[in-house]
């Protein structure tokens, strides 16, 4: 498998060598932004003949060029490329040819690895993986989510000791960064804080933080590099540093990664430093950021809001929270373990998914066992609601990208059955009180769509498929939209370039 992988690969490769590496950052660069923010395109940027203006990014993405695309071939040409080369991507057809030669490696690898059922699921997750971090909404709520969390009592001693600064500091940078990054390619040194209230000790200790070497960078992703089933899905290292210093200028090929990595990316440095205490604590802030956005929503008051009950003279607790209203009871588990990189990668599914399936259902199979407890009156001031409707929610602070891979959802049902029996619970649990899998950004939509529709006929809906139609006309709000203002866009004053 791997030499014909290598073999559908190596044209690949020595047609990127003669690309002129810096048109190449650019094009990556102006394209993302395009495709993910709606920036209008510099005249030099050459369209495809299929590419259409419009203001559908979906349509520019099927007729243009995608992001995983355009990362894929930056990573190449760093790889292989240098400022020497004769052609380049600025040229429609030298662009052409090259987007040509990558999709027919796709394509090959396609051929060779979807020779089963199971590998066709197990890919279209890697793909979810692989695309849609692209595709979601990136906004300045999603940061001051992750300011939030971390700014909480006892998350925020572990994130002063590793980044040197206070939560507010580092999110004001970032802030800062990605509106700039959005509009230039290139940061002139000197690296100098113009925002409120930011040293420029601080601002170079984040910029040696997130930035490498364009050498060191071209090492990490040499060393990264896979030529097999994995090809498309090799760890990129500028996911972890996605800005690149050459001398005194710094350059940010992809404002979506920066992006990921000073919200989702902060989870990852900080469990390598003190796994347990940092496990506990983010699992405490993110429950009561949870609760936080429960009770934004649900102003004026429609339902019931309870926090996590604590039984069996404290040696049992509920569900994180809890919310009612006249029909029906919610029980929502918020959870802020990421998924692990091989189930992202891998394509078997007893080398990639399997362990974190296991740990999903466990989650599930908890949160049942403590719904036993209350349907036997063990909650002493939460009696059974018997005529009440019953749902059961797990929440996850990063994207798991579970719900659309129908086989997934199939396996943890499974699994959670197989645990269930063996606990002698009978399943038909689960129809009792139907489980959902969520994320905290979609739930910050749903949790106010409960609030106009009610808990039982969101969930009914949501069960039937038919709640996208029917929540299509409900107005939306940012949760935290007085927060943002007041902790960020106030008080960020403009950077030197």
């Amino acid at each position: 498998m791997k030499d014909k992988i290598y073999a559908l690969y190596f044209p690949f490769q020595e047609l990127i060598k003669n690309y002129y590496l810096l048109d190449t950052f650019f094009y990556a660069w102006a394209m993302v932004n395009n495709l993910q923010y709606d920036k209008e395109l510099p005249p030099s940027i050459p369209r495809t003949k299929a590419f259409q203006e419009t203001t559908d990014r979906n349509i520019r993405r099927i007729y243009g060029v995608t992001e995983w695309e355009l990362e894929f071939i930056l990573t190449e040409a760093i790889l292989y490329s240098d400022n020497k080369g004769t052609q380049t991507v600025l040229n429609p057809d030298q662009l052409t040819l090259l987007i040509n030669s990558l999709r027919d490696l796709n394509d090959g690898i396609d051929k060779l690895i979807l020779t089963s059922r199971e590998n066709f699921f197990q890919e279209l997750f890697r793909l979810e993986h692989r695309q849609f971090p692209w595709q979601q909404d990136m906004d300045m709520f999603s940061i001051y989510r992750y300011f939030r969390v971390h700014n909480h009592p006892e998350v925020k001693p572990i994130f002063v000791e590793y980044f040197g600064m206070e939560p507010i500091e580092f999110y004001k940078i970032s802030y800062t960064l990605i509106g700039f990054f959005m509009n230039n390619i290139i940061w002139n040194g000197p690296f100098v804080s113009y925002i409120q209230t930011v040293s420029d000790e601080n601002l170079q200790k984040f910029i040696y933080l997130y930035s490498v070497e364009f050498h060191k960078l071209k090492e990490e992703i040499k060393k990264n590099k896979k030529y097999d089933e994995r090809i498309f899905y090799c760890y990129n290292p500028l996911k972890k540093t996605p800005l690149v210093k050459d001398g005194d200028q710094i350059y940010c090929p992809f404002t979506t990664l920066f992006y990921e990595q000073v919200t989702n990316g902060v989870f990852y440095h900080l469990i390598a430093t003190n796994e347990s205490s940092y496990s506990n604590a983010i699992g405490h802030s993110f429950e009561e950021y949870t609760g936080y956005i429960i009770k934004k929503a649900n102003i004026p008051e429609k339902f019931k809001v309870y926090p996590e009950f604590v039984y069996n003279n404290g040696m049992n607790k509920s569900s994180d929270w809890i919310i009612e209203d006249e029909n029906a009871v919610v029980f929502y588990e918020c959870k802020a373990k990421r998924m692990q990189l091989k189930s992202k990668i891998e394509l078997n599914f007893e080398d990639g998914i399997k362990d974190d399936i296991k740990t999903i259902s466990d989650y599930i199979v908890k949160i049942y066992k403590t719904f036993i407890d209350y349907k036997s009156g063990k909650y002493l001031d939460f009696q059974y609601r018997e005529k009440k409707q019953h749902y059961i929610e797990i929440l996850s602070l990063e994207q798991w990208y579970l719900t659309i891979n129908l086989d997934l959802l199939e396996k943890i049902k499974v699994k959670i059955i197989e645990k269930l029996i063996a606990l002698n619970i009978d399943p038909d649990i689960i129809n009792q009180a139907p489980y959902f899998i969520n994320s905290i950004p979609k739930f910050e939509r749903d949790i106010q769509i409960i609030h106009v529709l009610g808990i039982s006929r969101f969930y009914t809906e949501m069960l039937e498929n038919t709640i996208l139609k029917t929540a299509r006309d409900i107005k939306i709000k940012n949760l935290s939209a007085d927060e943002l203002k007041y902790d960020f866009i106030d008080i960020v004053g403009p950077i030197s370039v």
